[in-house]
Formats: structure tokens, C-alpha cells, sequence
């Protein structure tokens, strides 16, 4: 082998990076309300709640719920050594309360927190479907689960939550990847352009008299 990667010294192709579609929070709900059964609507909830990615859901077990201290622990292996970590993040009441409800509901025995889980894997893309045709019946435009997990980060940044907590709660080990996350959910900037100065602000500075020291005006 070489010693020195040769691929390092050939220019990179120019790529155009586009940003993420992030689903307003009325649409996800019109989705939301839009499902018929409970453990979709739950499911749906559930990634509004944790921010988790699709592969960390379906993971998910009874084990990995604690009701007492109301909290959810995520496995994944998105990090550069890929191995496996654990992360436990807090959760609302009403999350709880939910999953509770559903824990009764379940079959005695069962592990995994969704029926359609078998062995901790589910395929992404037959969920994406679903999800898909959730967003149809509901009239909005497509998103998909990770969009989901943008709009977490996005939301929580419009209640000035600092960036480093919303980097935790989104369990990445750069807070460069968090900022990309972030995104506006204001589709008009109607109040922002407000904040900028106005002409007449302008003049009035230009007219206002100068005053000397001891008060005498110039």
C-alpha cells in the first residue's frame, strides 16, 4: 500500500448541497390527526417527543422505557468508531401516560415497543411508505421521519433552547452538524423586516441638532 492516499491530491467534484424540507408543526399535526390507528399516532408522537432517528424507534424496548424517572433510551451507532451507544433522554407526562396506556394494550411477553418490529429491525422503507401515504391522506407535502427529527431540533431552538442542549438532545458528537439541523419555521419575515432601519429613522438622525459641551447647540 502507499503511503500517501493519491486520491488526496485529485480535486473533489463540486457538489450543491440543498437543505433539508422541514415540515411545519401544522402539517405534522394535520398528519398526526390524519391517522386512524393508535400506535401510528403514537409511533408519530413518539418522534415529535425524542427527535429519534428511524433506526433508534424501532430498537426501542420495554427495557429501554423508565416510567419512573420519565425518560427513553436510544441505541445507535452513528459515530465514527461505530459501535454502539446508549443514550437515555427525558420525555413529557403526556408521552408517558401514552406509553403506559400501550404497554397494557400489548401482548404479555412482548419486547419491542411497536408490533411491526421483529428482532429490533424494521425496513425504513417499508415505514417510509407508510408515512408517505399518511402525508397524502392528509393533503400536506411529503416528509419523511428524519424530517421529523429536523423539525425537533428546529422547534426547540425557537424556544431559545442553547445549541449545546439541543446538540445532547440530539445525541451529535459535532455541534456543526446540530447548526445544520436548526432551521427557520417562519415562513414570513414580515416581522424581521421590521427590526431593519428605516429611512425616516435616517433622516431624523441627520436633522437632529449637535450639541457642543456646557449645552450650546451647533
Amino acid at each position: 500500500m502507499p503511503d500517501r492516499n493519491v486520491f488526496l491530491s485529485i480535486d473533489r467534484f463540486s457538489s450543491e448541497r440543498s437543505d433539508r424540507y422541514v415540515p411545519p408543526l401544522d402539517d405534522f399535526w394535520k398528519v398526526y390527526h390524519s391517522v386512524q390507528d393508535d400506535q401510528d399516532k403514537l409511533m408519530l408522537y413518539c418522534f415529535l417527543q425524542t427527535g429519534a432517528r428511524a433506526h433508534e424507534m424501532w430498537r426501542i424496548t420495554w427495557n429501554d422505557v423508565d416510567f419512573f424517572n420519565n425518560r427513553i433510551r436510544l441505541r445507535s451507532r452513528k459515530n465514527r468508531l461505530a459501535e454502539w451507544k446508549s443514550d437515555w433522554i427525558s420525555v413529557n407526562d403526556d408521552l408517558m401516560q401514552w406509553l403506559m396506556r400501550h404497554k397494557k394494550a400489548t401482548k404479555e411477553g412482548t419486547e419491542y415497543l411497536w408490533k411491526f418490529v421483529r428482532s429490533g429491525r424494521r425496513s425504513n422503507v417499508c415505514r417510509s411508505r407508510v408515512l408517505k401515504d399518511f402525508c397524502l391522506r392528509a393533503g400536506v407535502k411529503e416528509f419523511t421521519f428524519h424530517c421529523i427529527r429536523h423539525l425537533f431540533a428546529s422547534i426547540l431552538a425557537t424556544k431559545n433552547v442553547p445549541l449545546v442542549e439541543i446538540q445532547k438532545m440530539c445525541r451529535h458528537t459535532s455541534i456543526l452538524t446540530t447548526q445544520r439541523y436548526v432551521h427557520s419555521l417562519i415562513t414570513d419575515n414580515k416581522k424581521a423586516v421590521q427590526a431593519l432601519p428605516s429611512l425616516e429613522e435616517s433622516t431624523q438622525k441627520v436633522h437632529q441638532p449637535m450639541r457642543a459641551q456646557g449645552g450650546l447647540t451647533i
